[in-house]
């Protein structure tokens, strides 16, 4: 007896599978964006812990040098001019972290040399860019610095003998003890160059260190909403583990 064939065919015509393929490209081109993105943020947030880590660990250590309690060091004195102390806490801080280079005080901004041969001209922008942007590179009372993995590390000594308030009127750890802050860009000069993005702060107080945005300031400074400067977007971060924003 013969067996009959089946005269159909199993497989895919030319149009089923340029269907496919259409299929896939759009559903690729809405979920790889998102996915770059999200593992973008995921190490960012990585990032940030591993400088939050150093950052607490080189001010302790700091700390611990003058008797626990920065008010007693020559780097935030209102004896000192500005430029003084930003050169005496960024020198300090080497003695504690691994500098790539120790860019002191210079400003290439102001210079208006056009080139930079240790810290990069970076205009830097808020996270509400329609807010404008500032010059890290800008003005001799900061000190600058690039550590080992290319962290950009830049320092504003208060000048205040570590009575400060932070910006505004700061209380609990803040109130009558900042003595000055820490901004850092996670990948250097690369960009976004954006606060909330790759740039961060940290305030220094006499005997430790906090994330902008983690305790209380002037609202200005700890807000990290989408419209805001992003000032205080390291405490929001480091708090929630996530970049949801």
């Amino acid at each position: 007896m013969c067996t009959n064939r089946s005269r159909y065919k199993t497989g895919f015509t030319l149009a089923e599978v340029l269907i496919t393929l259409t299929v896939i490209g759009v559903l690729a081109s809405l979920t790889i964006p998102n996915l770059m993105n999200y593992f973008d943020n995921m190490q960012t947030v990585t990032q940030l812990k591993k400088v939050n880590v150093t950052l607490a660990a080189a001010t302790s250590s700091l700390v611990a040098d003058y008797g626990g309690d920065l008010a007693n060091s020559n780097m935030f004195s209102s004896g000192n001019t500005a430029q003084q102390n930003a050169l005496n806490v960024i020198d300090a801080y080497e003695s504690k972290l691994k500098f790539l280079a120790n860019c002191g005080n210079t400003d290439y901004y102001n210079h208006g040399t056009g080139t930079a041969t240790c810290w990069p001209i970076l205009q830097t922008k808020y996270l509400n860019a329609a807010l404008g942007s500032s010059n890290l590179h800008s003005g001799f009372n900061y000190g600058r610095a690039i550590l080992l993995d290319g962290t950009l590390f830049h320092i504003y000594p208060f000048a205040s003998d570590c009575n400060g308030s932070g910006w505004g009127a700061g209380i609990g750890v803040l109130k009558n003890s900042t003595c000055g802050q820490i901004t850092v860009d996670l990948n250097g000069a690369k960009p976004p160059n954006q606060f909330g993005r790759d740039i961060f702060c940290f305030y220094i107080t006499r005997n430790n260190i906090y994330p902008l945005g983690a305790v209380d300031s002037d609202p200005g400074k700890k807000d990290c909403a989408i419209s805001s400067y992003g000032y205080g977007c390291a405490g929001k971060v480091l708090t929630e583990n996530a970049i949801n924003y």
